[in-house]
């Protein structure tokens, strides 16, 4: 229909390009053709009646017969007349008469082509919005197949029905109203599906459910920073500092967050929030994710498939969950809790204790009214840091001192909250409400078997750390002897085996290094220059030595290693000799003493001398690098 729309709307253009005049020239060619009638006008309009004699004409020239006058068959149509005008004809010369009714006819035409082409846009806009609505109506299945949530899905239910009773003849305002419909929850839809297809039997919790519970999830990776599972499977951190994050800008409730911390204490670990936001890429680096079911489900599609996705790979599993029940209870619980405190602290209860908190404080200095166990009070206080900072909407920290400084300290501001036994609180209390300052109990009370357990705790983990501290020095003494002990075998048997390799190649050793130390004395004492000739850089050293009136005193040569080294692919022996030479300068009243490091191949099958080397003693990187081109391997030292 689209290809019909199109030859159409060309096949109109090209007939508003011809002139009017064209046009009656075309309907007379019709007529002397003899497939338009005589007694229809020649008005240059295209009827059906001259569209049927178009087409006519086009059947008997073998043309596709669409009964329109394109160009080619305007040039047929003029082959046939026998005339020799081109498909543009020349224009007609017309009286006045004919001049306005050929005025009349151009504004028929146009009004005509003008009309067609609003028809074929109307036509065009209704072909689009039934294709938008094929369209939606493949969303729609797609949508209800894969399982999305109900309140959406009995939306779309209705949405498929309204579709399926419009009529094939319905207006364009039906199709527009109910594909406005379908687009209004189209981006809910794309985001259900995306939800639903991620969604499996092992990570449906995280979206069914009551919408108020927060889920708590820990990284089961075993790489996480800190949580980690043990032997029997029981969840266990690592220290103190736990990652933690959030899939959600919303905030977690602080009676949630307070439940949350209060759970965690069975792993020692207490939480500061509002939690940072997880970074999608980063999840795997946060030992928990923490996150409100409903706040989640109010994010895009891609932050919650990334939760389904970590979940249904293995990489992250569920902890616990807190449920808005749980935070009621909490709540009754810390109303009765505080009841009893009030009870214990009025009958100066020795039992345990608690803390005062005044109402105009404005900042987190608890002072403590204790005794003894100080460290096991402060342990025991820090793991109520969460609570203490939501109470006094501030980081608590922790001092001790005397009721008397406590109480000044309270009226003065200094003192957040007081924390001490039921005794001393109920002597702290009366002063403060004979002075009229305002104060409350905090819901937090520590029992005396709670700082005995703690102190024990303490006492057991100050002798492990000692211990540990013991096994350590130790360990490293032992250690270190052993190292000792390696070394002096180490030593010994190679020792053992340089001994034996020396014995076993000593008369050959001996026997290189009698020549290199003979050739070299020879050449300094002036009987031969074999050495100046294989040692150049010796001879310029030695010569300049005389010129400067330095006199020979003494030759020392010393094997330093023998070996092999290839050749060309054949083991020839090397080796290397130390050669120590004494001299003096009678007028500068001087000793020196100068070192050379002097090596061959010696090739005995060919009586030759090969790769001669000279370097000083001390410039071992020279040696090494000579040896290493040589693939030299000692049979003297053992390394």
């Amino acid at each position: 229909m689209a290809t019909a729309s199109r030859t159409r709307g060309s096949g109109r253009r090209r007939r508003r390009t011809r002139p009017v005049a064209e046009h009656l020239r075309l309907h007379e060619l019709l007529k002397k053709a003899g497939v338009l009638q005589e007694t229809q006008p020649a008005d240059g309009v295209y009827g059906g009646m001259t569209r049927s004699s178009i087409a006519e004409f086009q059947r008997s020239e073998g043309m596709l017969a669409d009964g329109l006058m394109s160009n080619v068959t305007a040039e047929r149509l003029l082959r046939r007349a026998g005339t020799g005008e081109s498909p543009v004809i020349a224009s007609i010369s017309l009286d006045t008469t004919r001049r306005t009714q050929l005025a009349e006819l151009q504004q028929r035409y146009e009004a005509i082509i003008a009309r067609a082409d609003e028809l074929d846009a109307q036509q065009a806009r209704r072909a689009q919005l039934k294709s938008k609505i094929a369209e939606a109506k493949r969303a729609i299945d797609d949508a209800l197949k894969a399982g999305i949530r109900s309140e959406l899905r009995d939306q779309l239910q209705g949405l498929a029905a309204k579709f399926d009773q419009l009529d094939p003849d319905a207006n364009d305002d039906r199709l527009s109203s109910a594909l406005a419909e379908f687009q209004a929850v189209r981006a809910s839809i794309e985001s259900s599906v995306a939800i639903a297809r991620a969604t499996t039997g092992r990570n449906a919790f995280v979206t069914q459910g009551n919408l108020s519970d927060v889920v708590v999830l820990f990284n089961d990776t075993g790489k996480a920073p800190s949580v980690i599972k043990n032997l029997r499977g029981d969840i266990v951190f690592e220290g103190q500092k736990v990652a933690a994050c959030q899939p959600h800008r919303d905030p977690l409730e602080a009676t949630f967050s307070r439940e949350l911390n209060t759970r965690l204490r069975k792993w020692d670990q207490q939480l500061t929030f509002p939690l940072p936001r997880c970074a999608p890429a980063g999840l795997a680096s946060n030992d928990l994710v923490i996150f409100a079911r409903g706040a989640l489900l109010k994010e895009s599609p891609s932050d919650l498939v990334t939760v389904l996705s970590a979940i249904d790979s293995g990489a992250f599993a569920p902890m616990f969950t807190v449920s808005e029940d749980d935070v009621k209870a909490a709540a009754q619980q810390d109303a009765l809790q505080l009841l009893e405190i009030e009870s214990n602290i009025e009958a100066a209860a020795s039992n345990g204790f608690g803390i005062a908190a005044l109402n105009a404080a404005s900042s987190g200095a608890v002072c403590q009214i204790i005794d003894e166990d100080r460290h096991a009070h402060e342990t025991l206080l820090r793991r109520q840091a969460a609570r203490l900072t939501e109470e006094l909407k501030a980081t608590p920290t922790f001092s001790v001192t005397s009721a008397e400084t406590a109480f000044i300290g309270a009226k003065r501001g200094q003192c957040a909250a007081v924390y001490g036994s039921g005794e001393r609180l109920r002597d702290l209390v009366r002063a403060l409400r004979r002075d009229q300052i305002a104060f409350r109990y905090l819901p937090v009370w520590i029992s005396r078997d709670e700082i005995e357990g703690e102190r024990s705790a303490l006492a057991q983990r100050q002798a492990r750390d000692e211990q540990q501290k013991r096994d350590r020095e130790r360990r490293r003494e032992d250690e270190k002897r052993l190292e000792i002990e390696r070394e002096k075998e180490s030593g010994a048997d190679k020792r053992r085996r340089q001994e034996q390799l020396q014995r076993q190649y000593g008369a050959m050793a001996r026997a290189f290094e009698s020549t290199l130390a003979g050739e070299l004395k020879d050449y300094l004492e002036g009987r031969s220059d074999r050495a100046a000739v294989k040692y150049p850089a010796i001879r310029d050293w030695y010569e300049a030595q005389k010129r400067d009136r330095w006199e020979l005193m003494t030759i020392d040569t010393v094997l330093q290693d023998y070996g092999t080294a290839e050749f060309k692919g054949r083991p020839l022996e090397l080796a290397f000799a130390a050669t120590t030479i004494k001299m003096r300068n009678r007028i500068l009243g001087e000793y020196r003493e100068t070192c050379f490091v002097t090596g061959f191949i010696s090739d005995t099958e060919f009586e030759m001398a090969r790769e001669t080397f000279s370097t000083g003693c001390g410039n071992r990187d020279s040696l090494q690098s000579y040896q290493l081109a040589q693939r030299f391997s000692s049979r003297w030292l053992v390394p």
